[in-house]
């Protein structure tokens, strides 16, 4: 059975891989590469859903059952708001009453991933 340092360690492997990743994409997208920057995203996305589950099973080893995947997200609070929607649902200055700017920037990793994806399928 694996430990809460294992998890904690393959968390920490998946972030380092997907910093690499990140790395990768950033030269393929300054060298116009589309090809090797779908790949590199994929690998990230990959990697950040591996890191939140291993997160998630760190989570569990401790008793919370909330977790990352099935809640509102990673680091939301009264003050920030839920999936980048400000708290009581309002209109903070953005359509639709999203925030703006990136849903990391709110603990809306589930939002982020969304819209990654949405990206990866974009045209170039």
């Amino acid at each position: 059975m694996k430990t809460l340092h294992d998890h904690l360690a393959t968390a920490v492997s998946y972030i380092d891989q997907a910093m690499r990743h990140r790395d990768d994409a950033i030269d393929a997208f300054d060298t116009d590469d589309e090809a090797a920057f779908r790949t590199a995203h994929a690998h990230l996305k990959r990697c950040l859903r591996e890191a939140r589950s291993a997160i998630d099973r760190c989570r569990s080893a401790l008793g919370d059952t909330t977790g990352l995947s099935g809640g509102a997200g990673a680091g939301t609070n009264a003050d920030v708001g839920v999936g980048g929607v400000p708290p009581g649902g309002g209109t903070s200055g953005a359509a639709g009453g999203r925030m703006p700017g990136s849903p990391l920037l709110y603990g809306d990793i589930d939002g982020w991933l969304d819209r990654a994806e949405i990206a990866r399928r974009r045209p170039w």
